[in-house]
Protein backbone atom coordinates (compact mmCIF):
# COMPACT_ATOMS: atom_id res chain seq x y z
CA UNK A 1 0.00 0.00 0.00
CA UNK A 2 1.73 3.35 1.73
CA UNK A 3 5.74 3.20 1.86
CA UNK A 4 4.87 5.68 5.23
CA UNK A 5 3.01 4.49 7.77
CA UNK A 6 1.74 8.21 8.54
CA UNK A 7 0.04 8.40 5.57
CA UNK A 8 -2.09 5.51 5.87
CA UNK A 9 -3.21 6.35 8.74
CA UNK A 10 -3.86 10.07 7.77
CA UNK A 11 -6.08 8.77 4.75
CA UNK A 12 -8.02 6.34 7.14
CA UNK A 13 -8.55 8.77 9.03
CA UNK A 14 -9.63 11.40 6.97
CA UNK A 15 -11.78 8.84 4.98
CA UNK A 16 -13.44 7.38 8.30
CA UNK A 17 -12.48 4.22 6.72
CA UNK A 18 -10.28 1.25 4.71
CA UNK A 19 -7.24 2.90 2.47
CA UNK A 20 -7.36 -0.21 0.22
CA UNK A 21 -9.21 1.12 -3.14
CA UNK A 22 -10.85 -1.96 -3.66
CA UNK A 23 -13.41 -1.23 -0.54
CA UNK A 24 -14.73 1.62 -2.64
CA UNK A 25 -14.63 0.26 -6.10
CA UNK A 26 -17.44 0.39 -8.10
CA UNK A 27 -19.01 3.39 -6.48
CA UNK A 28 -18.01 6.15 -8.70
CA UNK A 29 -17.33 9.52 -7.29
CA UNK A 30 -19.95 9.84 -3.87
CA UNK A 31 -19.91 12.44 -1.18
CA UNK A 32 -20.55 9.52 0.87
CA UNK A 33 -17.18 8.79 0.85
CA UNK A 34 -14.94 11.54 0.00
CA UNK A 35 -15.31 15.06 0.78
CA UNK A 36 -13.30 18.69 0.62
CA UNK A 37 -12.74 17.81 4.70
CA UNK A 38 -10.80 14.95 3.75
CA UNK A 39 -8.76 16.12 0.89
CA UNK A 40 -8.00 18.89 3.89
CA UNK A 41 -7.00 16.91 6.33
CA UNK A 42 -4.38 14.85 3.89
CA UNK A 43 -3.20 17.77 2.77
CA UNK A 44 -2.10 18.97 6.38
CA UNK A 45 -0.76 15.49 6.99
CA UNK A 46 1.76 15.91 3.87
CA UNK A 47 2.13 19.11 4.36
CA UNK A 48 3.07 18.33 8.07
CA UNK A 49 5.05 15.00 7.51
CA UNK A 50 6.98 15.65 4.11
CA UNK A 51 6.96 19.83 3.28
CA UNK A 52 4.70 22.15 1.29
CA UNK A 53 5.54 21.35 -2.27
CA UNK A 54 4.54 17.57 -1.70
CA UNK A 55 0.87 19.26 0.06
CA UNK A 56 0.51 21.09 -3.59
CA UNK A 57 1.68 18.37 -5.63
CA UNK A 58 -1.64 16.51 -3.61
CA UNK A 59 -3.46 19.15 -4.37
CA UNK A 60 -3.30 20.04 -8.04
CA UNK A 61 -3.54 16.07 -8.34
CA UNK A 62 -7.33 16.17 -7.00
CA UNK A 63 -7.60 19.24 -9.78
CA UNK A 64 -6.56 16.88 -11.88
CA UNK A 65 -8.25 13.60 -11.34
CA UNK A 66 -11.63 13.87 -13.97
CA UNK A 67 -14.06 11.61 -11.83
CA UNK A 68 -12.91 11.90 -8.26
CA UNK A 69 -13.73 8.44 -6.98
CA UNK A 70 -12.52 7.46 -3.25
CA UNK A 71 -10.63 4.34 -5.50
CA UNK A 72 -8.83 6.81 -7.79
CA UNK A 73 -7.71 9.29 -5.31
CA UNK A 74 -6.03 6.34 -3.33
CA UNK A 75 -4.81 4.74 -6.35
CA UNK A 76 -3.15 7.78 -7.76
CA UNK A 77 -1.94 8.98 -3.95
CA UNK A 78 -0.26 5.82 -3.64
CA UNK A 79 1.22 6.74 -7.46
CA UNK A 80 2.14 9.93 -6.19
CA UNK A 81 4.29 9.00 -2.77
CA UNK A 82 5.91 6.80 -5.25
CA UNK A 83 6.84 9.23 -7.10
CA UNK A 84 8.48 11.51 -4.29
CA UNK A 85 5.52 13.49 -4.58
CA UNK A 86 6.63 15.01 -7.97
CA UNK A 87 3.32 15.44 -9.57
CA UNK A 88 3.13 14.56 -13.28
CA UNK A 89 -0.57 13.75 -15.07
CA UNK A 90 1.44 10.45 -16.24
CA UNK A 91 -0.15 9.40 -13.03
CA UNK A 92 -3.17 9.54 -13.51
CA UNK A 93 -5.64 6.65 -12.71
CA UNK A 94 -6.60 4.61 -15.93
CA UNK A 95 -8.97 2.08 -13.75
CA UNK A 96 -12.06 4.56 -13.98
CA UNK A 97 -13.25 3.86 -10.02
CA UNK A 98 -12.70 -0.20 -10.52
CA UNK A 99 -10.11 -2.11 -8.42
CA UNK A 100 -10.21 -5.16 -6.86
CA UNK A 101 -7.04 -6.95 -4.70
CA UNK A 102 -9.54 -10.07 -4.20
CA UNK A 103 -12.54 -12.26 -4.82
CA UNK A 104 -14.56 -10.79 -2.48
CA UNK A 105 -13.65 -6.97 -3.40
CA UNK A 106 -14.39 -7.93 -7.38
CA UNK A 107 -17.78 -9.54 -6.45
CA UNK A 108 -18.79 -6.18 -4.24
CA UNK A 109 -17.73 -4.10 -6.96
CA UNK A 110 -19.38 -6.34 -9.69
CA UNK A 111 -22.56 -6.13 -7.52
CA UNK A 112 -22.44 -2.44 -6.94
CA UNK A 113 -22.06 -1.21 -10.80
CA UNK A 114 -24.66 -3.61 -11.79
CA UNK A 115 -26.91 -1.27 -9.57
CA UNK A 116 -25.38 1.89 -11.43
CA UNK A 117 -23.08 3.11 -8.46
CA UNK A 118 -20.15 3.63 -11.04
CA UNK A 119 -22.78 6.63 -12.87
CA UNK A 120 -22.81 8.34 -9.82
CA UNK A 121 -20.31 11.90 -10.54
CA UNK A 122 -20.03 14.31 -7.46
CA UNK A 123 -16.51 15.05 -8.16
CA UNK A 124 -17.49 19.25 -8.41
CA UNK A 125 -19.21 18.53 -5.12
CA UNK A 126 -16.24 16.66 -3.71
CA UNK A 127 -13.37 19.12 -4.36
CA UNK A 128 -15.18 22.24 -4.62
CA UNK A 129 -14.16 23.70 -1.29
CA UNK A 130 -11.06 22.09 -0.98
CA UNK A 131 -9.92 23.09 -4.32
CA UNK A 132 -11.32 27.02 -3.74
CA UNK A 133 -9.46 27.15 -0.40
CA UNK A 134 -5.97 26.66 -2.40
CA UNK A 135 -6.43 28.73 -4.78
CA UNK A 136 -7.15 26.48 -7.70
CA UNK A 137 -9.73 26.18 -10.42
CA UNK A 138 -11.71 23.38 -11.03
CA UNK A 139 -11.47 21.98 -14.76
CA UNK A 140 -14.67 20.94 -14.77
CA UNK A 141 -15.96 24.28 -13.15
CA UNK A 142 -17.63 25.70 -10.79
CA UNK A 143 -20.94 24.11 -8.41
CA UNK A 144 -23.67 23.18 -10.87
CA UNK A 145 -27.27 21.98 -11.04
CA UNK A 146 -27.23 18.71 -9.68
CA UNK A 147 -30.70 16.97 -10.46
CA UNK A 148 -30.26 14.15 -7.83
CA UNK A 149 -30.24 16.83 -4.95
CA UNK A 150 -31.96 19.20 -6.44
CA UNK A 151 -35.03 16.81 -6.76
CA UNK A 152 -34.44 15.93 -3.21
CA UNK A 153 -34.61 19.35 -2.04
CA UNK A 154 -37.80 20.41 -4.17
CA UNK A 155 -39.42 17.61 -3.19
CA UNK A 156 -39.04 18.52 0.45
CA UNK A 157 -39.95 22.26 0.04
CA UNK A 158 -43.31 20.77 -1.29
CA UNK A 159 -43.83 18.39 1.25
CA UNK A 160 -43.14 21.66 3.66
CA UNK A 161 -46.07 23.27 2.15
CA UNK A 162 -48.65 21.40 1.81
CA UNK A 163 -48.44 20.97 6.06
Amino acid sequence: MYANEWLEKAVSTALRGPTRPGYYSGRGATFADLNSDALEQIFVAIRTAVNEDAAEAFARMVADIQVLSATDLLITLQQLEHAQWVWSKDLLPTTKGVHADNMDEAFGTVLTMLGGGAQRDETVSIRHQFLRDHGITDPRGGLQYDPYHERDLWAYERAKAKR
